[in-house]
């Protein structure tokens, strides 16, 4: 029985085999498959210069810890504030607070008592309150135990003083109108203290001698037969004899 190729294949059959031809494939049944399916694309290459735009990549680099400086920065500045203090203050610490303690004889000088002389002794004291803000003041009228002739008007207050050179400076200037004249350091004495010549109100000469310290002032007016140095030294006993300390 001859083959016919029109034949129609039976239905569980894929493909037939001709005797007179290649292998029949159905069109409908079978498709193509591409081996490529899933793969990464293929790039062509290209050739020639290719602009591309730079990549910035930035780097995180560690950062130095600077808080260790200024921690050591401000403690070494807090030490020099310390120290600077303490040295400002150690000598003003040693001569304030003070106060005055003058009884009715002093370093080899009575006190001179008379009604119009402690009235007058008071109004300055009053004065000195109301106008400088001291501390405690003192004023009197002492007599030389050896001479009683010499006298000398003693003016002193306690406060606490920045400059003492200032104020040494002021009291003496400022004790009269008249012009001062000779004025003498006599620092070998131990505390800050100046004499000076001039005149009272009354026109009388007379010796001028000044202390001053962190913690005290004292001014002494000279009348009768003293020297300077007879001065200067009998002040300074009257400060150490009436400052007090603490």
């Amino acid at each position: 029985m001859t083959d016919d190729p029109t034949r129609p294949l039976p239905a569980d059959s894929t493909d037939v085999v001709s005797s007179r031809g290649p292998r029949v494939v159905d069109p409908t049944r079978t498709q193509p498959v591409d081996p490529w399916v899933g793969s990464a694309p293929v790039v062509p290459p290209t050739y020639g210069s290719i602009d591309v735009e730079p990549v910035v990549v930035f780097v995180d680099r560690p950062r130095r810890r600077r808080w260790p400086w200024v921690v050591g920065t401000l403690a070494a500045l807090a030490l020099i504030c310390c120290v600077g203090a303490l040295v400002i203050w150690t000598p003003i610490s040693r001569e304030y607070p003070a106060h005055l303690e003058l009884g009715d004889s002093a370093a080899g000088f009575d006190r001179v008592r008379d009604p119009d002389i402690d009235r007058a002794s008071t109004d300055l004291e009053v004065e000195m309150f109301r106008k400088y803000g001291v501390d405690d003041d003192v004023a009197a009228v002492l007599a030389d135990h050896k001479a009683s002739q010499r006298r000398l008007v003693l003016i002193a207050a306690t406060k606490l003083i920045l400059d003492p050179g200032k104020e040494l400076d002021q009291a003496i200037n400022g004790i009269t109108d008249r012009p001062v004249r000779n004025i003498t350091d006599y620092h070998r004495l131990g505390p800050i203290l100046r004499c000076a010549n001039t005149e009272d109100d009354q026109s009388q000469a007379v010796i001028v001698c000044a202390w001053a310290d962190h913690g005290s002032i004292g001014l002494g007016i000279y009348y009768g037969s003293w020297t300077m140095d007879q001065a200067a030294a009998a002040l300074r006993d009257l400060r150490d004899a009436v400052v007090r300390r603490g």
